[in-house]
């Protein structure tokens, strides 16, 4: 019995084994670690040609790059410094390389303006109605502004078409001006400068298309171009002695109305006219006074209107209180 028994034993222990020795470890994943290597990025060479500015190369139909961002990428229609950054912009577009020999690089294109014009002094003709200031020669017609260089005109808008403005065609010097001849009735410190207008002293030019006066001919011109100037007449009336303001109201919510000139009292609005009365008209406060730098204020119960500068226009200045 004892052979059989140890067979038996033997058997079983060879059994357990071949068991235990089919068991593998599970092969280890990979997934984690996966990686795709750096590939070079795909563009494509534009060969085309184009009239690009100074710094700038042909990279795609009417497109220029400047020169430090050669690559354009198609679906968001911009320029970058490499490849990989055009594609990861937007993976759907088209990646293009400028041509360095396609055109630009160089000098700006612009045309030389040759036409003449009315330009006031530090000015020149650019282009049609069109004056640019010494400093700002180039004019680019899309944006219709003035640059001081061709470059900085053509980035601006590569749309538009740049010109020069031409030195010989007038301006630069003195500013063209009509002296009024008329006279007038002006209030201390104005002299008559257009039909019914008084200039201040320190204001002798006046543009008829602004209807505002300048200290010089120069600001008075650029102020609008379309306007004409005038010089006031100093021998035409004005400029010495005293000018009357009278203060009404056309509104009765405020009741009477106490006037004060350079901080005295000076009268009280009891009457309402429904337009300006003349100076001396009852109800209202008619003031004599000379030179500048006169102030007033008013008062009525609680309300009152601030002091400020008054501004004397005429022999009769009208000062209306709302």
């Amino acid at each position: 019995m004892k052979p059989i028994q140890t067979l038996l034993r033997f058997v079983l222990f060879l059994s357990l084994s071949a068991i235990i020795c089919s068991c593998e470890a599970e092969p280890e994943s990979y997934d984690d670690y996966n990686f795709v290597p750096d590939l070079p990025c795909n563009y494509t060479q534009w060969s085309g040609t184009g009239s690009c500015n100074s710094g700038y190369y042909p990279v795609y139909n009417n497109t220029c790059a400047p020169e430090n961002y050669p690559f354009y990428n198609t679906a968001t229609t911009l320029c970058y410094t490499s490849c990989e950054a055009a594609y990861n912009a937007n993976p759907e577009g088209q990646i293009f390389r400028y041509n360095e020999n396609g055109g630009g690089g160089g000098s700006c294109n612009y045309t030389q303006w040759t036409g003449t014009g009315s330009c006031a002094s530090g000015y020149h003709p650019v282009y049609t109605n069109v004056c640019a200031p010494v400093g700002y020669p180039f004019y680019n017609t899309a944006t219709t502004l003035c640059y001081t260089s061709c470059e900085a005109a053509y980035n601006a808008n590569p749309q538009g078409q740049i010109f020069r403005h031409n030195e010989n065609g007038g301006g630069g010097g003195s500013c063209d001006y009509t002296q009024w001849t008329g006279t007038g009735s002006c209030a201390s410190g104005y002299y008559p400068v257009y039909t019914n207008v008084c200039a201040p002293v320190a204001f002798p030019f006046y543009n008829t298309a602004t209807n505002l006066c300048y200290a010089t001919c120069s600001a008075a011109f650029n102020a609008n171009p379309a306007g004409q100037i005038y010089r006031s007449n100093e021998n035409g009336g004005g400029g010495g002695g005293d000018s009357q303001i009278v203060f009404w109201t056309a509104t009765s919510q405020y009741g009477q109305i106490d006037i004060y000139v350079n901080g005295s009292f000076r009268g009280t609005i009891t009457n309402t006219y429904s337009g300006a009365p003349s100076c001396g008209a009852g109800g209202c406060v008619t003031v004599t006074i000379s030179g500048t730098g006169n102030t007033w204020y008013a008062t009525a119960g609680n309300h009152t209107w601030n002091s400020s500068a008054l501004t004397l226009t005429s022999a009769c200045t009208t000062m209306q209180l709302y």
